[in-house]
């Protein structure tokens, strides 16, 4: 029992400081970047802010305020390796007034940073790693070419750059601006010295918060970290149940004891107060070692979790368990609270029996009937039900723990009726060990119910997720096929790395490839993000002819029949109107034909919804505009995709290789095929998910030390039946078989509420969370795979909690049996 206590316990708490320290990580990196700085100045998407603006900020009294613009280049090679330069300030003081020494860069390697041509400072991680010194040359791909860079000194380790990681380089802001093509425009820009009003008035059009204010990628991440939570909800619940089950027979099994005390004096409060002080010493000792054990096992977590939200956005490094003292007591309250909560009501029954009738035997049984509770738990279970398809979080968390209570309230009695109707068929199948077996699990019909609903609740877990993943997986699936017409696609960053960088590559690669023999067509895509009403959108510009043509070509124009309408057209070439995505429609409450105001770096620009489209590209929804008006408004020509279709598809792998040879050298860019992009998709869905894996388990062995608890306390209870058994002529064998298959009975019963709650888990609370959170409604689909697996699992682990109490029972002695009262 304290083992099962702890593994609950540890489940929380692993959730708990898991995202706590997720969460620290964040704000730690944001704060470590930022120096000290208050205030962070940026545009929309990849517009940035104008050079001007900072000038504007400048002439504020007080104010300090340091450039910064941000891009990648590669250094081609067999293992080609992505830099990331920062572009800095080295003409004012801003850097340093901002920032002290903590980047400890020495004012030699300053100075030749700023004076000589193209030159960088790099980490000394990064210098060791390439056996670079000063003057050595780096021949790297940008996004407008091959260039050379002067390596003018390294930066030693300081807790920023352990956070930037080791392979990021700076640069001179003005040296930056002319190797990215990018003169007069920043990425951001980071201020300290101004009151926020004073500087939103300056900086007005513009973005401005705080720089410890969680960004719109950040608190996504942490939205989907925080699905933790449910998780660990149904293992405390799982845990409950298996505490309520021991507690109720030991107290039960004391009920003669229990009436002796009543009858000689002994007052309600004085009996009730040493049951529970018993169970406070279980729930305490278990609770502790349940802190110390999910301290451990969020490293597990962490893991996990980390590389998750990683893959939407590279936002966390170097996170530890984020253990404290409020942390400690949370968890031992939890933990206590969950177990005296659970001894509690078996506790105040028994000693509110009368002393006479508690001496009569199996008067509690005979008493405690179990109809009434089913017809409670029938509509707290369909309240439970209901509340899921609200989504909402809060709500979900309700559903979930109304769903579990009504389940619990319905079980026995369903126990009841479902062992009346085995019994027939055990009997037959397995002779009179079939009809006890059947009846051992009628006389104690709750023990029975938690224990299937404790381990089918662990199992339930796998079938949910699973019904998740392959909801999204379809959908993602059908959506790639459907809306992206190309073979090959030469993108400025790859999609495995971040889906959210803004990198561009020269519309010049438009031309090239089509020159490249085996391409039939090609088109080019810009990306960005504007903000929108709090959150980040996606906003993404097409060359609308070529791309339709190139819908044609495949045979994929259904999915596009909006955008080729020839009114739409019209007014999409023109700039008036803008395609959302379903998604997008959902999480904003917009209709088709509403006029929305969008944010970008020309000013706020009105377009009108002529379409809802389907798309899973962006949780927060996407917009679809034509090239040319994007270029215009985000001031640039530059693409983010070049999509290439190929006059013999079955030659990929051979063109793909052409592509590659032709943009490795010289842009930094990369090549993806549709396939490897079905991949990448489906490695996000799973690593979104991969956090349940390490919880689902241990749940599940709270399910398992709950079934061997309850047989073992089965076999400890009737003795006096065995050992009357036995002096009959019953053989040792035939009581093994009994508990065998009372523990298989559980198993399948178990293994039942797993496949039938993790379906309802999967299509309801989860399916409807998950749509208010991304707007994403993923089809309803069945893992049969998963669901023969949890059926499997429910009997191979209650079988293997039934070795120690096969083995008890056979070793019970005849004559000592008897004799027991």
């Amino acid at each position: 029992m304290i083992f099962a206590v702890a593994l609950g316990v540890a489940l929380f708490v692993s959730s708990y400081v898991s995202i706590g320290g997720i969460e620290e990580s964040i704000h730690r990196s944001s704060r470590a970047v930022a120096g000290n700085a208050k205030w962070m100045v940026t545009g929309s998407g990849a517009g940035g802010v104008p050079k001007s603006l900072l000038e504007r900020i400048r002439q504020i009294p007080g104010a300090v305020a340091a450039p910064f613009m941000k891009a990648s280049v590669m250094i081609p090679g067999k293992d080609a390796v992505k830099l990331e330069i920062w572009g800095v300030d080295t003409q004012t003081d801003s850097m340093l007034r901002l920032f002290g020494n903590q980047q400890e860069i020495g004012v030699d390697t300053m100075a030749r940073m700023a004076l000589m041509p193209q030159s960088v400072v790099i980490s000394e991680a990064f210098a060791a790693s390439r056996n670079l010194r000063q003057g050595s040359t780096i021949h790297v791909a940008t996004r407008s070419g091959p260039a050379d860079l002067s390596v003018a000194g390294a930066v030693h380790e300081s807790p920023a750059m352990k956070l930037l990681g080791e392979d990021v380089a700076f640069m001179d802001l003005h040296q930056a601006e002319a190797l990215f093509g990018q003169q007069g425009r920043l990425d951001t820009i980071q201020v300290a010295g101004v009151p926020a009003d004073e500087l939103k008035a300056v900086a007005k059009g513009y973005q401005v918060r705080d720089v410890d204010t969680l960004s719109p990628e950040a608190r996504d991440a942490l939205l989907r970290v925080q699905s933790l939570y449910g998780l660990s909800l149904v293992a405390m619940l799982i845990g409950c149940f298996v505490v309520f089950s021991s507690v109720q027979v030991t107290v039960l099994e004391r009920m003669k004891e229990l009436a002796t005390f009543r009858a000689i004096g002994a007052p309600r409060s004085q009996l009730l107060a040493a049951i529970l002080l018993e169970w406070l010493i279980v729930g305490l000792i278990g609770s502790v070692a349940g802190v110390l054990l999910g301290v451990a096992l969020s490293s597990v977590i962490l893991h996990a979790v980390i590389g998750a939200v990683n893959s939407m956005f590279p936002i966390v490094a170097n996170a530890q368990p984020a253990m404290s003292q409020s942390s400690f007591v949370i968890g031992v309250a939890v933990g206590l609270f969950t177990v005296l909560a659970a001894a509690a009501v078996p506790a105040l029954a028994a000693i509110r029996e009368s002393p006479l009738l508690a001496l009569r035997p199996h008067t509690y049984r005979l008493k405690h009937r179990q109809a009434a509770a089913f017809w409670i738990g029938v509509p707290v279970l369909a309240l439970g039900l209901g509340l899921s398809f609200s989504g909402t979080y809060v709500r979900t968390l309700i559903a979930i723990v109304l769903s579990f209570l009504g389940l619990a309230l319905l079980m026995p009695q369903a126990v009841l009726t479902a062992a009346a109707l085995a019994r027939t068929i055990t009997s037959r199948l397995f002779g009179f060990s079939g009809f006890l077996a059947t009846d051992n699990l009628r006389k104690a019909p709750q023990r029975t119910a938690f224990n299937v609903i404790a381990l089918g609740g662990a199992l339930a877990i796998m079938v949910a997720t699973a019904a998740v993943v392959d909801g999204l997986t379809t959908a993602t699936h059908k959506w790639i096929r459907a809306s992206l017409p190309f073979d090959i696609s030469v993108t400025a960053s790859g999609l495995s790395n971040s889906v959210y960088s803004e990198e561009t590559i020269p519309r010049s690669l438009l031309s090239k490839a089509a020159q490249l023999p085996g391409v039939s067509w090609v088109y080019g895509v810009r990306k960005s993000f504007a903000p929108f009403r709090g959150d980040e959108i996606m906003v993404v510009g097409i060359q609308t002819r070529d791309y339709l043509e190139a819908h044609r070509r495949k045979g994929s124009l259904w999915w596009a029949h909006l955008i080729a309408d020839p009114d739409n057209q019209r007014e999409f070439l023109a700039g008036r109107g803008i395609f959302a995505s379903e998604n997008f429609i959902a999480l904003t409450g917009l209709h088709v034909g509403d006029a929305i105001d969008l944010p970008t770096p020309s000013g706020t620009k009105r377009f009108r919804i002529l379409g809802e489209i389907e798309d899973y590209s962006w949780p927060r929804g996407l917009l679809v505009t034509d090239l040319d008006v994007m270029c215009r408004l985000w001031k640039s020509s530059k693409l983010t995709y070049v999509d290439i279709q190929l006059s013999d598809p079955s030659q990929l792998a051979a063109m793909q290789s052409k592509v590659t040879k032709m943009t490795s050298d010289d842009y930094a860019a990369e090549v993806i095929n549709r396939s490897q992009i079905l991949g990448i998709a489906d490695d996000v869905v799973r690593q979104s998910t991969s956090a349940a894996d390490a919880q689902v388990w241990l749940a599940s062995i709270i399910g398992f030390l709950g079934i061997a608890n309850s047989l073992i306390i089965g076999v400890l209870q009737r003795q006096r039946e065995i050992g009357l058994l036995r002096a009959v002529g019953m053989s040792a064998g035939q009581l093994r078989r009994t508990v065998a298959i009372e523990a298989l009975l559980i198993g399948i019963g178990a293994g039942l509420i797993g496949i039938v709650g993790g379906l309802l888990g999967g299509w309801l609370p989860l399916r409807h969370f998950t749509f208010v959170v991304t707007g994403y409604l993923y089809p309803i689909v069945v893992p049969w795979a998963e669901m023969a697996k949890v059926f499997v699992c429910a009997i191979v682990i209650a079988v293997l909690a039934a070795i120690v109490p096969i083995r008890r029972v056979a070793q019970v002695p005849v004559l000592t049996s008897i004799t027991v009262e």
